[in-house]
């Protein structure tokens, strides 16, 4: 339902990709990886996304490991 709701909204798939990466799904993970840079094509360098967002450590170093597999 979630997915749903927030299908077009670049943060919240971001979010979804690093649930699926930390649950053992990484092709769920990269594709929604792929939805996010086409939504927010400046995430495609990972520095915006912590430029962007007032991020905890532990949530960069996950969207960096996430980010990598596209």
């Amino acid at each position: 339902k979630a997915e749903a709701l927030k299908a077009n909204d670049g943060f919240a798939l971001m979010g979804q990709a690093i649930a699926h990466y930390r649950l053992g799904n990484p092709d769920k993970a990269k594709s929604l990886w792929g939805q996010v840079i086409e939504q927010e094509p400046k995430f495609a360098d990972i520095q915006q996304v912590i430029n962007e967002f007032d991020t905890p450590q532990h949530f960069v170093d996950v969207v960096e490991e996430v980010s990598q597999l596209v």
